[in-house]
C-alpha cells in the first residue's frame, strides 16, 4: 500500500501540471506526534443567522463596544445597533456604499467614529452627527481615521494627520497635526497597533509613539520601505497587522520588520486582479486557529497564523466568500454578509452557510510514479465516519470523489462515496 499525497494548504502552481492543490472551505490543523498523522484536514465552520437588519444589503462594517454590549453595524445609508438577542435598530444615515472604517473612543458616553467617502460622522448616546470642526474640514477629505492613545486620529491623501482633543472627536485644535513625511506618496491608512500609530502610505509605513508631549503627543520612532496596496485590507491578528504590499505581496508585521507571508498563489491572484486596491481584509479566531481573510474580486483566501499556509473560502455558486467584517461579540463571532442585511455568527457544528449549501472541497497534489507508472487499483480515505445526523440532510452523508489523469487539466465523473450513517464509526470509505 502506498501512502498518497493529501493536501494541507491552497497553493496551486500557476501551470496545472506544477500541481492544482486546494483547500476550499476547509484548513489544516496540526495533531501533534500522539496522534493518527501530524495534521488533519478539518472543515471551516459554517454560518446561523444572529441578526437581520432587514436592509437587504451588504455590510459596510462593524464594531463591538463590549463594555456597553452593543454591536453597530453600517448597511447601505444606514447603522444600525444590534443588542445581545439581535434586535437591530436603525439609529440614523450613513451615505453611500463603501467600505467603512471604525473606532471607538473612551469618553464616559463613549464615541464611534465613522469614516465615510461622504464625510466624517459620530455616534454618541445611539445619535450620528457630521464632524464639523473648520480646523479640520477646511484641510480636504479625510481619507482614514483611526484612534490611539486617547486621541482621534484624521488622515488625509497628501499624509498630514490632525488628532482630536483628548476623547473629544469632535474638537480639533488647528496646531495639532503633523505629516508623515519621511518619504514622497500618499497616505492610504493611519492604523493603531499595540498602542502606536501607524501611517501607511503608498510606498512606505512610518510608525509613531504617544510620548506625552503636551504641545503635541506623537513623535516618530520608525521607518519601513513597503507600502500599502488597499486601505480596507489591514486585518488585526496574531497581534499584530499582516497587509498587502505595494509589491503584491502579503506581510506579517513583526517588531516594526515587514516579513512576506504570501505564497506565491495568492501574490498571483493580488497581482492579477484588477481592482486591488478594494480589497477587503479581515480577521477571526477559532479553536486556537488565527485567521486573516483578504477578499479580492473574484477570490477569498485566508491565512491560518496557526499553520503559517492558506486557504480558500467560497460560498457556493460564487467564487468569493460572502462574509465579511467580524467581530467577537456576544461570547460569539460575528461576520457580516455581503449577499443580505444579516449578521452570522460562525460554528464549527453547522456546515451551511443560512441554511444553504456549503461545500468542502480537497484537491490533492500529483501521484507521482517515475519512470515506469503505476495501475492505481484502488483508494482509501481515512475520514471521520458514522457522524451523520439522525434524520433529514445529513442521516445519510456522502463525498464526491472525481479523478485527473492528465496532471489536472480534465477530471472524470463524480461518484459518490458513503461516509457511514450515525453510529458506523467502522465504516470504510474506498473506490477502485
Amino acid at each position: 500500500m502506498t501512502h498518497a499525497p493529501i493536501a494541507f494548504q491552497s497553493n496551486p502552481g500557476k501551470y496545472l501540471f506544477e500541481g492544482t492543490t486546494q483547500l476550499v472551505n476547509a484548513h489544516a490543523e496540526k495533531l501533534g506526534p500522539d496522534a493518527k498523522a501530524p495534521l488533519a484536514v478539518m472543515p471551516s465552520d459554517g454560518m446561523v443567522e444572529f441578526s437581520d437588519t432587514g436592509s437587504g444589503t451588504p455590510c459596510r462594517g462593524m464594531i463591538f463596544l463590549e463594555d456597553l454590549e452593543k454591536l453597530y453595524t453600517v448597511h447601505s445609508s444606514s447603522c444600525y445597533k444590534i443588542t445581545s438577542d439581535g434586535t437591530a435598530t436603525r439609529i440614523g444615515t450613513v451615505p453611500g456604499t463603501d467600505t467603512v472604517q471604525m473606532s471607538r473612543n473612551q469618553k464616559t458616553d463613549p464615541e464611534v467614529i465613522i469614516k465615510t467617502d461622504a464625510g466624517v460622522q459620530v455616534i454618541a448616546s445611539d445619535a450620528l452627527s457630521y464632524v464639523t470642526d473648520t480646523d479640520l474640514t477646511s484641510h480636504g477629505d479625510v481619507i482614514t481615521a483611526d484612534y490611539v492613545g486617547g486621541y482621534s486620529v484624521y488622515g488625509f491623501e497628501d499624509r498630514v494627520f490632525f488628532i482630536s482633543s483628548l476623547n473629544d472627536a469632535k474638537l480639533i485644535d488647528p496646531l495639532d497635526f503633523a505629516t508623515f513625511e519621511q518619504r514622497a506618496g500618499k497616505l492610504v491608512r493611519v492604523v493603531e497597533d499595540n498602542g502606536e500609530l501607524i501611517g501607511m502610505c503608498s510606498t512606505n509605513m512610518e510608525f509613531w509613539r504617544d510620548t506625552g508631549n503636551p504641545d503635541f503627543p506623537f513623535q516618530p520612532i520608525g521607518f519601513k520601505s513597503r507600502g500599502l496596496k488597499a486601505a480596507n485590507a489591514v486585518a488585526k491578528s496574531d497581534n499584530t497587522i499582516i497587509f498587502p504590499g505595494n509589491d503584491n505581496n502579503v506581510y506579517r508585521l513583526d517588531n516594526y520588520n515587514p516579513i512576506v507571508i504570501s505564497s506565491n498563489e495568492v501574490s498571483r491572484l493580488i497581482q492579477d486582479d484588477a481592482s486591488a486596491e478594494d480589497m477587503l481584509g479581515f480577521s477571526y479566531d477559532r479553536g486556537g486557529h488565527a485567521f486573516s481573510v483578504f477578499k479580492g474580486t473574484d477570490w477569498t483566501r485566508t491565512y491560518d497564523a496557526a499553520t503559517q499556509v492558506w486557504h480558500a473560502r467560497q460560498s457556493y455558486g460564487q467564487d468569493t466568500w460572502r462574509a465579511q467584517h467580524s467581530v467577537k461579540a456576544f461570547g460569539k463571532t460575528l461576520v457580516g454578509d455581503r449577499l443580505t442585511g444579516k449578521i452570522f455568527y460562525l460554528d464549527s457544528d453547522t456546515y451551511t452557510e443560512d441554511g444553504g449549501t456549503m461545500t468542502w472541497k480537497v484537491i490533492s497534489p500529483p501521484m507521482h510514479v517515475f519512470p515506469n507508472g503505476a495501475i492505481l487499483d484502488m483508494v482509501s480515505f481515512d475520514l471521520a465516519t458514522g457522524y451523520g445526523t439522525l434524520s433529514g440532510q445529513g442521516s445519510n452523508p456522502k463525498i464526491m470523489l472525481r479523478v485527473s489523469k492528465d496532471g489536472g487539466n480534465t477530471f472524470d465523473q463524480y461518484r459518490e462515496l458513503e461516509l457511514g450513517a450515525t453510529g458506523n464509526f467502522r465504516a470504510t470509505v474506498s473506490a477502485r
